[in-house]
């Protein structure tokens, strides 16, 4: 099965790296060391070599008589040195006792080779030819064993491998040490997810480095997304149910009617119920992925609806005189059924709350659409006017009511870029005004 850690794949891949790139630097090393040992090596045979050719060039009868090192007068000592004159008998060093140089292979002028020598000692050999001055050719060898120079790169070996593999365990200590620093803000970053739950945000950006700092602000976007649709979720089932209260209420009032005896009004019904199925096809739209909430060149006739609410909840409010106030037609770029809630939840709420008359005026002008409603009721003080608009928010607990009106207003007018205010009314009670930007 694959490893899913990133950890472990990390520092396996850290280990191989460090492995492979100390590997190739320690074979570097050697290398560089074994060169240079073996032209040490060379140049102490080509000294040699310098001597036998004097040697042989002064006194070709015993040319051993300048050829003093004793290594070369010890048997197989591993130095040594030959030199043979043509159509005669080879002369050589001590050293080699009955063995012999491979001279037959000297093919140039001078050559390095690597030669048998007695008792299976591996030779480094270098030979030249040479003509002394009584005319006669001659070819010269000196040899030294290589199993010197072998033991020295072994030792060598050696002595890289065991730092080398310190290296590699210091390295891969220090990659893990580096992850779990640099793992670090990841883990706390788990740990605020975790801790965050129904926040609006995972965690200040800043706090973290600036690495991360971008999956973290990603996150805290998607947190306050998550919860932007949540809320929105509960406001729009809160304001289904409230949208629905109204037309229930103007038809339970129908149907009480209908058991004292009187005559139902089928139109007021008709309303009602089609409020309802507008509502539930407007929140169901609204949760569809998507969905436009009106086309640009479509307009809804504020005054058509605002007189329909009216009459229904005349209806609802007998003993509250509702008056409708408009200079000039007025078109909104939003749809009915919207309209119809923020209408229907002002003129209830005022209606509720005032003595006798409400007042609902539309207006139109310099590129803005207004609302007010006013009543005569006992108002709301300026310091809890803010108030009144969170959610489930009730003044007096003893008048009927969720609390939500109010909220689910504001956020329907914010959703259209209206602006709502409260105040206080000409006629002593509150006014709420609502503006929109109307476009052309």
């Amino acid at each position: 099965m694959r490893n899913r850690s990133l950890r472990v794949r990390v520092l396996i891949v850290a280990a191989l790296w460090i492995t492979v790139a100390l590997g190739a630097g320690g074979y570097a090393i050697y290398e560089v060391f074994r060169a240079s040992a073996l032209r040490q090596f060379d140049l102490r045979l080509e000294e040699e070599l310098a001597l036998l050719r004097v040697a042989v060039a002064r006194v070709p009868e015993d040319p051993g008589r300048r050829m003093t090192s004793p290594a070369f007068s010890r048997v197989y000592s591993g130095h040594y040195w030959q030199a043979q004159a043509a159509g005669a008998a080879p002369v050589a060093s001590r050293s080699l006792w009955d063995a012999r140089l491979p001279l037959g292979q000297l093919e140039r002028n001078a050559a390095r080779l690597a030669v048998a020598g007695p008792a299976g000692q591996r030779l480094r050999m270098l030979a030249s030819r040479l003509r002394t001055p009584d005319g006669r050719a001659w070819r010269i060898a000196v040899a030294a064993d290589l199993a010197d120079l072998e033991r020295e790169m072994r030792a060598l070996r050696r002595g890289l491998l065991v730092p080398a593999l310190g290296l590699v365990l210091a390295l891969v200590a220090s990659a893990v040490v580096m992850l779990q620093t640099s793992l670090g803000p990841l883990r706390e970053l788990r740990r605020r997810v975790r801790a965050a739950q129904m926040a609006d945000r995972v965690a200040p950006a800043e706090d973290f480095p600036s690495e991360v700092a971008p999956l973290v602000e990603d996150l805290n976007a998607m947190v306050r997304k998550n919860a932007m649709l949540r809320e929105k979720g509960r406001v729009q089932a809160a304001s289904l149910a409230h949208a629905l209260k109204t037309p229930a209420a103007i038809l339970q009032n129908e149907l009480d009617k209908a058991r004292r005896g009187g005559a139902i009004d089928l139109q007021l019904a008709d309303e009602a119920i089609a409020r309802i199925s507008a509502s539930a096809e407007r929140h169901l739209a609204d949760a569809a992925p998507g969905a436009a909430a009106l086309p640009d060149h479509e307009r809804t006739d504020a005054g058509a609806v605002l007189a329909e609410v009216c009459r229904a909840l005349r209806r609802l409010f007998p003993a509250i005189r509702f008056e409708e106030q408009m200079a000039s037609p007025v078109a909104l770029p939003i749809p009915a059924a919207d309209l119809q809630e923020i209408l229907g939840n002002l003129l209830e709420n005022a209606g509720k709350w005032a003595d006798g008359r409400v007042v609902a005026r539309l207006s139109a002008a310099e590129g803005r659409a207004e609302l007010a409603i006013a009543d005569d009721g006992p108002g709301i003080p300026a310091a809890m006017r803010a108030e009144v608009l969170e959610e489930g928010v009730r003044l007096d607990p003893s008048v009927r009511g969720s609390g939500l009106g109010l909220a689910i207003v504001r956020d329907l007018v914010e959703r259209y870029r209206g602006r709502l205010t409260l105040g206080e009314a000409a006629l002593g009670g509150l006014e709420i005004r609502v503006v929109f930007p109307q476009t052309d």
